[in-house]
C-alpha cells in the first residue's frame, strides 16, 4: 500500500502558525523572577525565554523596559513545529486519516484563523507590556 504525502506547503504554514501561537501565548507566562544587585530580571516563554522584563534598583525598582529575544522565539516556535509534525504523524498512522488530516490542516478557513490568531497575540503582548507600565518596547534587543 502506498502512503500519501501530508505535508504540503498548507499544512506546514499551519503547523508553523499553531506553533507560533503556543509560543506567542507562552509570554503571557512569567518563569521565573531573578533578582540582581543591579536590579531585577523577569523572563516569559517557554521553553525558552523570549520576553524578558528588566527593573532597575534601588526601589522603587522601576521598570526599564521589556526585550524580546527573537531567535530563542524562534527555535521554541521550531520545537513546537516539530511536536506538531511528530503529532501529524502519529495521527495518521490508521489507514483513512491521512486524508482527512490533511483536509483539516490545508484548509484555507484553518490558515486564514491561524494567522488571525497569531496578529492578535502579537498585538495582546505589545499591548500587555505597553498598557501595564512594564516601561519602553525594545523590539530588537
Amino acid at each position: 500500500m502506498e502512503r500519501k504525502n501530508i505535508l504540503g506547503l498548507r499544512t506546514l504554514l499551519a503547523l508553523f502558525g499553531l506553533a507560533s501561537i503556543i509560543a506567542l501565548a507562552t509570554g503571557f507566562l512569567p518563569l521565573t523572577d531573578t533578582p540582581s544587585p543591579g536590579g531585577e530580571w523577569q523572563a516569559f516563554g517557554l521553553p525558552f525565554p523570549w520576553k524578558g522584563y528588566t527593573r532597575g534598583c534601588p526601589p522603587p525598582c522601576l521598570q526599564t523596559g521589556t526585550n524580546y529575544a527573537w531567535p530563542f522565539f524562534a527555535l521554541d516556535v521550531v520545537i513546537y513545529a516539530i511536536i506538531g509534525y511528530g503529532l501529524v504523524q502519529v495521527l495518521s498512522k490508521k489507514p483513512g486519516r491521512e486524508l482527512l488530516l490533511k483536509k483539516q490542516l490545508e484548509s484555507g478557513k484553518i490558515v486564514i484563523f491561524l494567522l488571525t490568531m497569531n496578529i492578535i497575540l502579537f498585538t495582546g503582548n505589545l499591548a500587555y507590556d505597553f498598557l501595564f507600565g512594564w516601561g519602553p518596547i525594545h523590539l530588537f534587543g
